[in-house]
């Protein structure tokens, strides 16, 4: 039942997200692909969890941030781990396809180190006291992340 619902909110989130800045479709270029990858996984898979995580668990220890009262460590939790694990996985898979994500020369160490640099940097911009921004800020945060992370490209 609650990954029913995070997944229905993932794809709200992710919709409403695309609407808001439609720009990132740009980012899919083709030696840039790994790069939208890891922003639409933070803004689908991670903001979509910290949502539903911080409101389902977040109480306690788990409660809220001291620097942004309505957020929680849960929802920053479910941000990292989901952002995470969607970006790798999108591009794990992407890449078994052998299309050109422009991280083909790296290995899945590195491209998971990778990804987990990425999710933190999204979840530590998803947990600022900001009001309706982050569907721009989560995934834009992710992808100058990715374009560091990986470089602006490579060998396929």
């Amino acid at each position: 039942m609650l990954a029913a619902l995070a997944i229905a909110v993932g794809v709200v989130e992710c919709v409403q997200g695309l609407r808001r800045a439609g720009a990132l479709g740009s980012l899919a270029a083709r030696k840039l692909m790994h790069t939208a990858a890891v922003a639409l996984a933070a803004l689908c898979a991670g903001d979509g969890l910290a949502d539903v995580a911080g409101r389902r668990f977040g109480v306690g220890a788990l409660g809220p941030l001291p620097w942004s009262r309505g957020k929680t460590w849960a929802g920053s939790f479910a941000c990292l781990v989901g952002s995470w694990a969607a970006s790798l996985g999108i591009i794990m898979y992407l890449r078994a396809f052998g299309l050109p994500l422009g991280v083909g020369h790296l290995s899945a160490a590195q491209l998971s180190s990778g990804c987990a640099l990425c999710a933190a940097a999204a979840a530590l911009v998803e947990s600022l006291p900001v009001k309706e921004v982050d569907n721009i800020t989560v995934p834009l945060t992710a992808a100058v992340a990715a374009g560091w992370a990986f470089g602006a490209g490579g060998a396929g």
